[in-house]
């Protein structure tokens, strides 16, 4: 079955772990500003909303020529969706699957992306004793390490509060700050930050087909499994907060109770349950 590899970059007022997806993905501030994709084997290609308001224009001309596509959805996307067995992969794709259902398909329209069709990489790989994150799990199979630098530049352009690297406010206050750089290098400088950021992009993408390929396929049943679970996450669960909050006062008072009764019976040689080594000197 042939498989689209992708992976969303966003940029957004919202602090995403702080968040959790949904109300990121919900924040009016939040966008989509990447798209990384590859049909199989094939290369990693890119996508941009349209930026022709919002950068000027030496670095909007090097941006939109990186892009295979700009502003409209790709359209070997959306014929990769069309086949019946047409699959999407992502790393954690619980985030990816919510900015492209919420944001994507209905703000910049993009096809329809059914659950069903959706797979994780990052699951597939946990399920193969490897780690959550996509770089240690490519460290784990010796697949190399990602580009030095990256992880900052993404925070650079996640960050809706800071002008985008190439517009005329970030230029204005690299020309006006210490040193007054002209208006050449700070072009040079926006450039080269965003040659990073698209780079690592792509990186990301083929790290995460590699991982993909290297860990064990998980079965049809395995993936409804995948499915519900991720079906409960859209949905949430109700829950008793009174329950919830005599369970957490009740821990707390249970933790008190054990250490002062581990105080006791050892004649205070143990200070509390979790002190291994004090443990073991009293039981020997």
């Amino acid at each position: 079955m042939p498989f689209c590899f992708f992976d969303w970059e966003t940029r957004s007022l919202s602090d995403l772990p702080v968040t959790g997806t949904l109300r990121y993905v919900l924040d009016p501030s939040t966008q989509p500003l990447l798209l990384s994709w590859a049909i199989d084997d094939g290369p990693v290609h890119l996508w941009c909303p349209n930026l022709g308001g919002e950068l000027v224009p030496e670095v909007l001309a090097y941006v939109v020529g990186r892009m295979a596509a700009a502003g409209k959805p790709p359209a070997e996307i959306a014929e990769h969706l069309a086949k019946p067995d047409g699959y999407v992969v992502a790393h954690n794709a619980g985030f990816d699957r919510a900015v492209w259902q919420q944001i994507a398909t209905p703000d910049y329209g993009f096809p329809e992306l059914p659950l069903e069709r959706v797979l994780d990489n990052q699951s597939q790989a946990q399920a193969s004793n490897l780690p959550g994150s996509l770089d240690f799990a490519g460290r784990a199979l010796n697949l190399g390490t990602k580009t030095l630098g990256g992880k900052a530049i993404m925070k650079r352009f996640a960050d809706a509060a800071r002008p985008l690297p190439g517009s005329p406010a970030d230029l204005e206050g690299w020309e006006d700050g210490p040193g007054r750089w002209p208006r050449q290098e700070t072009i040079k400088r926006a450039i080269e930050m965003w040659a990073l950021y698209l780079d690592y992009s792509v990186q990301d993408t083929e790290l995460m087909r590699d991982v993909w390929k290297c860990t064990r396929p998980l079965d049809s049943t395995e993936w409804v499994e995948y499915w519900v679970s991720e079906k409960i996450n859209d949905r949430g669960m109700l829950a008793d907060l009174d329950v919830c909050a005599g369970a957490a006062t009740y821990h707390i008072a249970e933790a008190e109770h054990t250490v002062e009764r581990v105080k006791e019976i050892t004649d205070g040689q143990i200070a509390g349950p979790s002190f291994t080594a004090q443990i073991n000197d009293w039981v020997y």
